[in-house]
């Protein structure tokens, strides 16, 4: 994937806007009551919107051409042409004012131009386009955005209020029922549009995301616009809503921190102004009366030059752009006894072990895709100092906002050549301690399935074990392999303690087998051959010569997961019953080495639950609709 020269941002609209015939569907019958708006918001957009002016896309071009076409239709009422340094507008916060009207700039130009000016830092790499014919065409699949707008959830009571203003003050019935045309629609309308030309590869994107989608989160703040706007309100609701389970709520958050003073003015809220208002004639007559104080800066202590300062500033406008994550599955195996799943770091910040696997599969990841941060998710996972063999243990990596992501076609040799560079003996994996198999893209889905069913998985372990005393071979036979479906319960470890709640935990034993014993009846005696710590499938599993006095053999175990293997073999003081000493008639056992040979994971199965629960829903959802 190539990254397109990205072309420079459109300051005007090249295009003749035809804005009359579109003002003007049925007549003019928004002109009344622009006429009587305008003057007190010297905002035209709100004054047309207002007034009963609903089409989205007159709203986006530039206030210089609406005021161009709005002039032969106005009568005696003149537009300004220059805007006072004070005249925000109550209803919008200036959001939906031009800073200068003598630029033909489009709505939210300026917003446009911080949203690509990040894309532009942080490097996202685009599709390559070719400029064919005076237009730019995508040689590849469009990139889809998602758009989220976060405002001052009071902009719907001021709306509210602007409207029963007009019934009251002026005569004027508003007729549609849904309302004005919102400001978070309008802005919304207005990016999309303005972005999208200016980037013909971004196209919208469906919910939930797919992976790759970008995500532009802005919010637009003004401070105390919420907490002001929620004590004025409070002031007019009648006292049934005082008395309600709602305000109560409101007021106990306003009792904490002051993070949580601009969010009084909750969607809840809004809903039980508009009802009430819809009932109660006094509660309108209030609001209109609020509209006029609001409109007239009677809130406003012009004495005070900071607070008149902070009134003539329109809202501030935060961006956010990041990338939806996208993941990749696999399986690994592990061939280090010095190297955890995840970074350990002790106190100080000292590292335990080798580099994680996490931070082996992450990095060449990294390289290519330089994400924000890359998160590793296995099925369970093995102590430091135990080997993944087998088939390997399935994981999924999430790659968080990321540079780059795998196409949608082709990708599978991205993908492979991903495998092939963490597997390459080079980097923190150049002593070959990592490798991973069966690569793949997946999707958010997958996590519900890595971790679906998580008390039924089954794990298969080797381990080395040595017991204090002469075992031959029918014995353990008789007190080991004999047992089927053996009940342990287990005290949490002393080991794991300092994490896990003190609990006794039931686990099954599913089957046992035991190879390779070894008995060593003279101190000295080379009991086995031990092989290379750290080797591979097929080499010992103990470093240097068993020596001490008494029996070695390889235990292997099926047992469900969450089992604690090395508690198992020893005993852990007692805590755990019973356990290989205590089956063998009480000898004393130890661990030397121990395995994982196997993860037992259905993961086709939950794969087609997980499917035909969407469905079930998607079909709910359209019988909804029907």
């Amino acid at each position: 994937m190539a990254e397109s020269a990205l072309p420079p941002i459109p300051r005007s609209s090249t295009k003749p806007v035809e804005l009359l015939p579109s003002l003007r569907p049925n007549g003019d019958h928004w002109l009344p009551a622009f006429q009587r708006l305008y003057p007190k918001l010297e905002c035209l957009r709100c004054s047309l919107r207002v007034a009963g002016v609903w089409q989205r896309h007159v709203f986006v071009a530039s206030e210089k051409r609406l005021r161009a076409t709005l002039a032969p239709v106005l009568g005696d009422l003149t537009l300004a042409t220059a805007r006072p340094d004070a005249a925000v507008c109550p209803l919008c916060l200036g959001l939906l004012q031009d800073p200068d009207l003598m630029k033909d700039t489009p709505l939210m130009s300026s917003v446009v131009e911080a949203i690509v000016l990040q894309i532009k830092k942080k490097g996202y790499v685009l599709p390559e386009a070719v400029e064919s014919a005076g237009t730019i065409s995508n040689k590849e699949t469009k990139l889809g955005f998602i758009l989220g707008l976060t405002l001052p959830a009071s902009l719907a009571i001021r709306d509210r209020a602007a409207l029963h203003w007009l019934e009251a003050s002026v005569n004027l019935f508003y007729c549609r029922s849904g309302g004005p045309v919102e400001v978070k629609d309008i802005l919304k309308f207005a990016i999309e549009e303005h972005l999208q030309q200016y980037l013909p590869c971004f196209a919208t994107a469906p919910s939930p995301p797919s992976p790759g989608t970008f995500k532009l989160d802005l919010s637009f703040f003004k401070p105390s616009v919420d907490a002001d706007d929620y004590r004025h309100i409070c002031s007019i609701m009648p006292q049934t809503y005082l008395d309600g389970k709602a305000y109560r709520r409101t007021r106990k958050r306003k009792k904490h921190a002051g993070s949580n003073l601009e969010n009084l003015c909750t969607s809840t809220m809004v809903g039980h102004v508009v009802g009430a208002a819809a009932g109660d004639g006094e509660v309108r007559k209030k609001m209109a009366d609020w509209f006029e104080c609001l409109s007239e800066g009677n809130f406003i202590d012009h004495t005070d030059e900071h607070q008149k300062k902070e009134a003539a500033s329109p809202a501030v406008t935060t961006v956010s752009v990041t990338r939806e994550a996208f993941y990749l599955k696999g399986k690994y195996l592990k061939f280090s006894r010095e190297m955890p799943q995840t970074l350990w770091l002790l106190e100080g910040g000292v590292r335990k072990g080798k580099a994680s696997v996490e931070e082996v599969i992450s990095e060449p990841v990294r390289k290519w895709c330089e994400p924000e941060s890359v998160v590793l998710m296995g099925s369970g996972r093995e102590d430091m100092d135990v080997r993944m063999l087998g088939h390997g243990r399935p994981f999924l990596l999430q790659v968080n906002d990321p540079r780059r992501v795998p196409k949608e076609e082709g990708g599978q040799e991205e993908v492979a050549a991903l495998q092939a560079a963490i597997n390459a003996k080079m980097g923190l994996n150049r002593e070959g301690d990592v490798v991973v198999r069966e690569l793949s893209v997946s999707d958010r889905r997958q996590v519900k399935i890595m971790h679906a069913g998580a008390a039924e998985k089954q794990k298969v372990y080797a381990c080395r074990v040595w017991v204090g005393g002469k075992v031959g071979r029918e014995e353990l036979s008789k007190c080991l392999e004999s047992k089927r479906d053996l009940a342990v319960e287990q005290m949490t470890p002393i080991r794991v303690l300092h994490r896990r709640a003190l609990l006794t935990r039931r686990k099954d034993i599913y089957e046992m087998r035991c190879e390779d014993v070894k008995i060593v009846e003279k101190e000295g005696e080379d009991g086995r051959e031990g092989g290379k710590e750290g080797g591979r499938e097929g080499d010992g599993m103990t470093e240097g010569v068993e020596e001490a006095l008494g029996t070695y053999f390889t235990l292997h175990l099926r047992t469900a997961a969450g089992t604690y293997i090395k508690e198992f073999v020893h005993g852990d003081m007692g805590r755990t019953r019973p356990n290989v000493g205590s089956l063998l008639g009480g000898l004393s056992a130890d661990l030397l080495a121990l395995d994982v040979t196997g993860v037992v994971v259905e993961e086709e199965e939950e794969e087609e639950k997980e499917k035909e629960k969407e469905e079930g829903v998607e079909e709910e959802e359209e019988e909804e609709e029907e």
